[in-house]
């Protein structure tokens, strides 16, 4: 199968220990596509600082294809993140090049190559769903922005929406079926140490967490993201899916840095 991750990146900068780790949740959703065994692809904007230079090489060493990721004269993204007891809390974090991004024609021509387009709420990729061909599928990763007004709009393009919420209550599952009965496909809550629930317009699944070691949680949604694509692309049932993102999250935590 072949996935695209499109819009977002960032250099995940540890001020206090002075670690940087490239990441963001198209670049860490390729990456760890990638270590599926799924063939990846990142399309985004990166510049041509020090941080750039790692975002591109680490790219390639695993395996990344990069062809339509390209370097705009300034800085590289960044988000600042502080790391307590193991959990990462985000603090300020700026665009840089990334601001403004925009697929152009050529890259919408790419992305119709491959089985499924993952973007994420702040990714800035909007204006290209309805124009991929329908035989690929659309991944949407809204994070915690479960009011946000263009949902309504997006909805019917999506095949996979995920969201990041705290506990399998009712919020949760009235946010997932609302965004299924609003067109969506499959609705996935990720619940953190909670484990994940989805919604298929039938049936609530629900899934558990696979124990590990917590070092970092940086990476943890989206590595389930990538781990539940590579087996629903392949028409596995949903709580196949949901299993093999949190046994990929696990494997996340278990280190600093998304990967």
């Amino acid at each position: 199968m072949r996935l695209a991750a499109i819009g977002d990146n960032c250099v995940d900068f540890y001020e206090r220990q002075g670690w940087a780790y490239p990441g963001g949740n198209a670049v860490n959703v390729a990456v760890y596509g990638r270590q599926l065994d799924m063939d990846t692809a990142y399309l985004g904007w990166i510049g041509t600082d020090t941080f750039g230079d790692m975002m591109q090489e680490k790219l390639r060493e695993q395996g990344v294809e990069t062809i339509r990721m390209q370097r705009k004269e300034g800085k590289t993204a960044v988000t600042y993140i502080e790391l307590l007891d193991g959990d990462r809390k985000f603090g300020e974090d700026f665009l840089n090049v990334l601001e403004g991004f925009q697929l152009s024609g050529e890259d919408l021509q790419y992305l119709a190559g491959f089985d499924c387009v993952h973007m994420a709420v702040w990714g800035q990729c909007d204006a290209c769903l309805g124009k991929l061909p329908p035989e690929v599928k659309v991944s949407y990763d809204f994070s915690n922005k479960y009011w946000e007004e263009k949902i309504e709009k997006l909805a019917p393009y999506l095949d996979y929406a995920f969201f990041s919420c705290e506990k399998d209550n009712a919020f949760t599952r009235d946010l997932l079926k609302r965004v299924k009965e609003q067109g969506a496909g499959l609705v996935t809550a990720t619940l953190g140490e909670n484990g994940s629930v989805a919604y298929d317009g039938k049936e609530f699944v629900t899934c558990g967490i696979t124990g590990t070691n917590v070092v970092d949680t940086l990476g943890a949604g989206d590595s389930y993201i990538a781990g539940f694509l590579s087996k629903a692309l392949e028409g596995e049932p949903l709580k196949t899916c949901m299993e093999a993102g949190a046994e990929k999250a696990a494997l996340t935590i278990g280190h600093f840095g998304a990967w």
